[in-house]
């Protein structure tokens, strides 16, 4: 019995360590680690390379960069400091920044946990272009910039469904445009919490 109970201990233990890993790619990077720094993400042999400081994601090919735009919000993304050095040798394709999180939470909004409540507001106006898709996103923005508001108050005011909400908000706070009325950033969830399609509150 003894000998059982260590083997469920040993198999357990990696998972709890690892539960972080869990966490989407787009997420990861409001952590601190991560947060406003050059980054180089891969999987599967593709790589793309996030640069906040020129507000740009670089990638070798178009073909890269939009498959990264649509898998951003998985977990399989390794991440890893990257050199700020500006140089884009060997990157084809560029885009924006906000519009590249801002398509990528769009496009995985089922697969992004709740994001932490509180009342947030935006420091600057998104760089996104004119995406269609992102309408939602730009109504958000709009919001956030006259004033705070909560997730739900954001959902209602803006009349955007809960999961839009939650995905901008995400995608908001990875490109560092989130804040909190204090003036400090959120601190990210310790916990996944999915936001169902029918969840009113978040």
């Amino acid at each position: 019995a003894m000998r059982e109970l260590l083997a469920v201990e040993a198999t357990e233990t990696p998972e709890q360590i690892d539960g972080g890993g869990a966490m989407p790619a787009l997420c990861r990077l409001t952590e601190s680690e991560y947060s406003g720094r050059a980054i180089d993400a891969t999987l599967n042999g593709r790589r793309i390379r996030i640069r906040p400081q020129e507000g740009r994601v670089y990638a070798p090919s178009l073909s890269d960069l939009l498959s990264a735009r649509d898998s951003f919000a998985s977990a399989d993304w390794a991440l890893a400091p990257g050199l700020a050095d500006g140089s884009a040798e060997g990157d084809g394709a560029s885009r924006s920044l906000e519009a590249f999180l801002l398509q990528s939470a769009h496009q995985g909004r089922g697969q992004l946990p709740a994001f932490p409540a509180g009342q947030y507001r935006l420091k600057d106006w998104p760089d996104v272009g004119t995406a269609p898709e992102l309408v939602g996103a730009l109504k958000i923005a709009r919001l956030l910039l006259r004033g705070p508001a909560s997730a739900d108050e954001i959902r209602q005011r803006c009349g955007v469904d809960a999961r839009e909400v939650n995905a901008s908000l995400w995608a908001y706070r990875a490109a560092n445009l989130l804040e909190t009325p204090g003036g400090g950033t959120p601190a990210p969830p310790t916990a996944l919490q999915p936001v169902g399609a029918f969840s009113g509150v978040l």
